[in-house]
């Protein structure tokens, strides 16, 4: 087996109607429709999945911690037939085998599904269309932050206490539990919350310490730099991509902007966390997509685009395959965790799909 090799996602299909999914410190939340939370041992869920040794060490490094490298213990015979075994088929969990390996129901911590959820060392932050709220992992008293329907929300992956409030028409905001806004640009519209922009707001992602906001809606999408006081705070996209052609959507993670028009997809890279770099600019998908994206996101993978009837993963190498092609309720990437950068969870009317995205060297 050559080095970089992707392969086929390892699946694992989960019945049941449910609303949304995550996965942290080796338990799995499921939100149903009910407004309930299951919450699953994750861990021993995946360790019964099979009885074979070979597949075992596969699968812990698939859905239990991806720096797991117990599967390179493996001969090469032995490691292919794991993976065509696994990779051939998807694995199914019945109702009867979750309800096993479930530990607890949380019924009905809020009053309304979530639009948002993050999970932190500390604390859980979660959005629905009644507000933002903060609670433990335990969803013990979720307190509430703000009285704000909210479309999205993300932490910080450098200090968790910072979220970015995508607040659709409202505009744009930030959560920082250690700062009162006393040195905060922008309008504080409440404890520890402020307005970055009245521009609408999609979802939003962090890049170092400023803020990428997407929309759905025309010439409102930027990076907010909170760092380089010598340059416009704001940054919009066209400035950017220096695009002609019509821009559906931009997005940004870490050290990347990402955006999709009709000639394909482009990456521009930030320099020193301060300014984009200009001479970056690369196209990496070049056709297919003719479609104009709802969502999108970044994991350890690729990146994965959300349209109105499927979901889309472009892996690094810039192969890409259709992950999904109904109609979904929610999906998520967990490119703020350490064991799960190789997961996406993809949640259907009747299942939830967790996808494992690997490169096996």
């Amino acid at each position: 087996m050559q080095a970089n090799t992707r392969i086929k996602p390892i699946t694992i299909q989960i019945k049941g109607d449910y609303w949304d999914s995550y996965i942290y410190g080796g338990k799995l939340y499921l939100w149903n429709f009910n407004q309930d939370i299951e919450i699953i041992v994750w861990d021993k869920l995946i360790e019964n999945l099979s009885k074979k040794e070979e597949e075992k060490s596969v699968l812990r490094h698939a859905f239990i911690n991806c720096k797991d490298l117990s599967y390179k213990r493996l001969t090469s015979e032995k490691l292919s037939d794991a993976l065509g075994s696994l990779t051939q088929k998807s694995i199914t969990i019945t109702k009867e085998y979750l309800k096993s390996h479930t530990i607890k129901t949380i019924k009905k911590p809020l009053k309304c599904l979530p639009t948002g959820i993050e999970f932190t060392e500390d604390e859980v932050y979660i959005a629905d269309e009644s507000g933002f709220y903060k609670t433990d992992r335990d969803f013990t008293k979720p307190k509430k932050m703000w009285d704000c329907r909210l479309l999205s929300i993300k932490s910080n992956y450098y200090k968790s206490k910072r979220v970015s409030l995508s607040a659709g028409s409202e505009g744009l905001f930030e959560y920082d539990d250690l700062i009162n806004n006393g040195d905060k640009d922008g309008k504080k519209v409440e404890k520890n919350i402020h307005q970055i922009t009245e521009k609408h707001s999609s979802f939003s992602d962090w890049l170092y310490d400023g803020i990428y906001n997407t929309s759905i809606n025309p010439y409102s999408s930027f990076w907010f730099n909170f760092t380089n006081k010598k340059e416009p705070k704001l940054i919009q996209e066209k400035d950017i991509f220096k695009k002609q052609s019509c821009q559906y959507i931009s997005w940004g993670y870490k050290d990347k902007i990402y955006g999709v028009s009709n000639d394909g997809m482009e990456e521009v890279s930030i320099k020193n966390g301060k300014n984009f770099d200009a001479h970056s600019r690369k196209p990496v998908l070049n056709g297919f997509l003719n479609q104009k994206p709802i969502s999108a996101g970044v994991g350890e993978f690729g990146k994965a685009i959300e349209y109105e009837n499927g979901l889309v993963v472009v892996l690094d190498n810039n192969e890409h395959y259709k992950i999904a092609s109904d109609k979904i309720c929610n999906w998520r990437l967990f490119n703020r965790s350490k064991k799960y950068l190789n997961q996406l969870h993809v949640v259907f009317e009747d299942k939830v799909v967790v996808y494992s995205l690997n490169s096996w060297k």
